[in-house]
Parts: C-alpha cells; sequence; structure tokens
C-alpha cells in the first residue's frame, strides 16, 4: 500500500524487485516497522524500475523514470545508482537530464559512489550540479566508528574542481526490508542516500522550500566533520536532522536586482545556541562578482534586555 504506482522501464525485466536493492532503499525512505522505522515513515513512494535484475542498464531507462517520476507528480527522486562517466564533471547527458530535473522544481538525491578512497572518484551523475550528492559515514553499529567517512565512500573534486560529495549520511551498516518479508543490513553510500532523501521529504512537509534552499539548509546545518568547511570527502559534513528544524524558518528566497539591496529580518528565539546565515545563488547568476553580506544585531544589548 506504500507504492502508489510502479513502471519498468528496462523494456522486459517487469518492476518486481528480483535485486533486493531497491526494496532495502525503499525501507530506509518509509518503513513504517516498529523496529526498522524508515527517516519519513507516512511517505508514499512511486517504484521506476530503470536497472535490470542484476543492476545494470542505459541512460535513457534512467531517463525515462525521471519523466516518469515528474510526471506522477514526485517531490523528490532518490537514485542510489552510478557509473564513472569521462570527463566526470556534470556533462555527460544524464547529470544534464538530473540538472534539467532540478529546474522543474524537483529534489534529487544521488550517491556519489563505492569507488573511494581515491579522489576524483564522484559517479555519474551524482557529479551533477544540482543535485544533492551523497556521501557515506559509518553508522556506530557493528563495530564501526560513527561519523568515519566510509572507506569505499567516493570522493571528489569533481574533474571541473566543484566540492563533491555535498553531504554525508550514514551508511554503513544499515538495516532494512528485503523483498521477502525480512530484514538485512547492507552498506554503501545506497544507503546513505535514502537517508537524505526522507530527511527532504521531512522538510518539504514541514515547508515549501525549493530544491536550491533545501540544499543550502541541509549543507550549512550538517556537522563538520574532518576537514575544517566543505571539503572532497565529506562534503558540508554529516546530515543533522534536528538542526535542521531549528533552522528551516530562517531561510529566505528573493533575487537581488540592480538596487543592490535586500534586507531580511529574522527572529531569534531566547535561548538559541547560535544563528546561521547561507547566502546561496545560481551558478549562472549574474552578479556573483559585486555581492556583500551583512549580519546585523537587530537591538543592541541594552535594548533587549529592556524589552
Amino acid at each position: 500500500g506504500r507504492v502508489v504506482a510502479e513502471a519498468d522501464f528496462t523494456s522486459s525485466y517487469g518492476p518486481a524487485d528480483v535485486h533486493g536493492h531497491g526494496t532495502h532503499v525503499a525501507g530506509i525512505v518509509a518503513s513504517n516497522d516498529s523496529t526498522y522505522r524508515g527517516m519519513a515513515p507516512a511517505a508514499l513512494l512511486l517504484n521506476a524500475k530503470v536497472l535490470n535484475d542484476a543492476g545494470s542498464g542505459l541512460d535513457t531507462w534512467i531517463m525515462s523514470g525521471i519523466d516518469w517520476c515528474i510526471a506522477n507528480n514526485a517531490s523528490i527522486l532518490t537514485m542510489s545508482l552510478g557509473a564513472a562517466e569521462s570527463p566526470g564533471d556534470g556533462s555527460d547527458a544524464l547529470s544534464r537530464y538530473v540538472d534539467l530535473a532540478a529546474d522543474q522544481g524537483k529534489v534529487l538525491t544521488i550517491a556519489a559512489g563505492n569507488s573511494g578512497p581515491s579522489s576524483n572518484t564522484i559517479a555519474c551523475p551524482g557529479c551533477a550540479h544540482k543535485a544533492i550528492t551523497v556521501g557515506s559515514t559509518q553508522s556506530g553499529k557493528s563495530s564501526t566508528a560513527q561519523d568515519a567517512i566510509s572507506s569505499f565512500s567516493s570522493r571528489g573534486p569533481t574533474s571541473d574542481s566543484r566540492i563533491k560529495p555535498d553531504v554525508t549520511a550514514p551508511g554503513q551498516p544499515i538495516t532494512s526490508a528485503k523483498p521477502d518479508g525480512t530484514w538485512t543490513s547492507k552498506s554503501g553510500t545506497s544507503m546513505a542516500t535514502p537517508i537524505v532523501a526522507g530527511l527532504s521529504a521531512l522538510v518539504l512537509q514541514a515547508r515549501n522550500i525549493t530544491p536550491e534552499e533545501l540544499k543550502a539548509l541541509l549543507m550549512n546545518t550538517a556537522v563538520d566533520l574532518g576537514t575544517s568547511g566543505k571539503d572532497s570527502t565529506y562534503g558540508a559534513g554529516r546530515v543533522n536532522g534536528s538542526r535542521v528544524f531549528e533552522e528551516i524558518n530562517n531561510t529566505a528566497r528573493t533575487v537581488i536586482d540592480a538596487s543592490g539591496y535586500k534586507v531580511h529580518n529574522i527572529f531569534v528565539p531566547s535561548g538559541s545556541r547560535e544563528i546561521r546565515a547561507t547566502l546561496y545563488w545560481p551558478e549562472n547568476y549574474s552578479m556573483h562578482n559585486d555581492l556583500d553580506l551583512f549580519l546585523l544585531d537587530g537591538c543592541d544589548t541594552d535594548q533587549c534586555l529592556a524589552g
């Protein structure tokens, strides 16, 4: 009852999950089991089978699946798949297709790949500019070290020197569903990616924001691990759901025009640990080279205490 529609784009294999990978990913997003509960246990699922029973397929199958999901009003498209592409700069056809889907208001969470620890190993379409590309951290279970990067997690940068992944999430090991109704543990960026997809679903349920805002929110609230700042191992860091919802109302989307100034007022509740401001813009934004960001206290200390 959770899968509201399904379709097979592999020409002949049928929509059933014989491999087990898709069921495991779906459970991480939306399982409502009392023990192995998914990130968004009330989410409804569209099952687009774009790889054959052995786990391989064609870009055109994946593109058709993307089209079908958009036509069926999916809010989030999550893809725990990928392959090495040359030149690995997001210019391949599938990565550009992902960017076009983002332009239609869709959130896309995509696995970074399992070719680490070497650098420059981000899989495509995870190298897409507008995707939320997800690496894997250890979960702390089965003798793993919580928040340590998974050795297999693909590292950036992309061949055009962009930092990827964008964020990381627990992916080693993760217990989720099997097609036969039992449970199993698997590891991979494939497991980390649906955690971010499920968190994104909760965000969109709470507030209708754009894919750009959501990506910026996830990155700006992540737990910074590894090298200080965004890096090509952890991205912006491991996603932090608690901080996301502390900051969810502190984003504002605007267009800065020739007049040059936009003012946003944000109420900071008493006892807040911190306030963060994120400035983000499309890569083709025309005013990159002439931007100033000022974060101003709305009242001086005496006035705040008196009020």
